[in-house]
Formats: C-alpha cells, sequence, structure tokens
C-alpha cells in the first residue's frame, strides 16, 4: 500500500455495541477499512465519463448537422429523383437522424449518472 501521509484518505467503518455476558456494556467491535485506492479509482471513472461525453459529442454533433442538411437539400431535389430511390433516400435519413438522437440521449444519461454519483 502507498503512503499517503498528510492527504486525505477514506475509511469505511462499521461496528457494533459489545456487552458481557452479564449485560454490562463493555465498548465496541468493529472494523475500519481504508478505501482511499477505491475512492480515487471511481472519481477517475467518472473523470473518464465526462471527458469521453463530451469527445463523443462532438462527432454526433456534427452528423446531427450533417443529417438535418441531406434531409433540407433531399426535400428540394425529391422531384428529380425516382419514387423508389426517394422513399429509399428518405427512410436511410429517418433511421439516421434516430440514431443520432439515440446516442445524444445516451451521452447525456452516462454524463447524468456521472453527476449523481
Amino acid at each position: 500500500m502507498n503512503s499517503r501521509e498528510g492527504e486525505l484518505h477514506w475509511f469505511r467503518t462499521e461496528g457494533n455495541p459489545y456487552y458481557e455476558p452479564n449485560g454490562n456494556f463493555s465498548g465496541f467491535a468493529g472494523s475500519v477499512m481504508d478505501i482511499t485506492d477505491f475512492m480515487d479509482l471511481e472519481r477517475r471513472e467518472d473523470d473518464f465519463i465526462v471527458m469521453a461525453s463530451h469527445e463523443i459529442n462532438t462527432p454526433i454533433t456534427s452528423v446531427q448537422g450533417y443529417v438535418q442538411l441531406l434531409t433540407n437539400i433531399f426535400e428540394e431535389i425529391t422531384s428529380d429523383i425516382p419514387e423508389s430511390s426517394a422513399r429509399i433516400v428518405k427512410s436511410s435519413l429517418g433511421t439516421m437522424n434516430r440514431q443520432v438522437k439515440k446516442l445524444t440521449r445516451l451521452v447525456g444519461e452516462l454524463l447524468e449518472l456521472s453527476k449523481i454519483q
């Protein structure tokens, strides 16, 4: 175990009163466990989730913008495209848009979870 003298430590404690056979209180029996390393790991995990969420959000926002741009362009040129192709393109753009929204919601939930913890 690393020595961390002078640094903040986290401890988990558990204890119960201890009584002699005649019923007189004799003290407490319990344990104390240093959980500093565990808390540091949790903090690093939360920091990673926040950083990864922000990094993932950037390309998601870009993809969402391009899907909207392509949707607008498609609506302008629909009359020049065969009907079967137009249905495929429209369906594909709708699927892309829904998937981007799912990713955006997932990233938001990850950020919310890290704030709660």
